[in-house]
């Protein structure tokens, strides 16, 4: 086999065709299958899922296992199951965010009111020790 391109007229010499035989020009064109594509998928909510984590993992678990699930069930057909595991993960999510901002909430009211008590508190013995 040489680099030089084949005369005009010949086919060119390659060793997965040496034999076969096709008339000038027409060469066999390539057999596709159509499948379709599916359609984009679906948000699996991660987002959701991360922010239930930090603030509640409890219930960011259950979010993440879900949001993860979205994918595979999509591209195996079952699309049903994609959006039921996408709805899952947005609840799981939702629910520890906002689980993870009431306590976090209650955590900052208790402090404030342990800072008040405890001032209170350094107010009144610093009375008795005067008197």
């Amino acid at each position: 086999m040489t680099d030089e391109p084949a005369p005009r007229g010949e086919q060119p010499q390659h060793p997965q065709l040496q034999g076969a035989e096709y008339p000038q020009g027409q060469y066999p064109q390539p057999q596709f299958d159509f499948v379709p594509q599916p359609p984009m998928p679906i948000k699996n909510h991660i987002g959701w899922a991360i922010a239930g984590m930090l603030l509640f993992w409890p219930l960011g678990i259950p979010a993440l296992v879900k949001c993860v699930e979205v994918a595979p069930l999509w591209y195996q057909g079952n699309y049903r199951g994609a959006e039921d595991s996408s709805r899952a993960a947005k609840s799981w999510g939702k629910a520890g965010v906002i689980a993870g901002g009431v306590l976090y909430g209650l955590l900052i009211l208790l402090m404030i009111g342990y800072v008040i008590f405890m001032i209170f508190l350094f107010g009144q013995m610093r009375q008795e020790m005067q008197q």
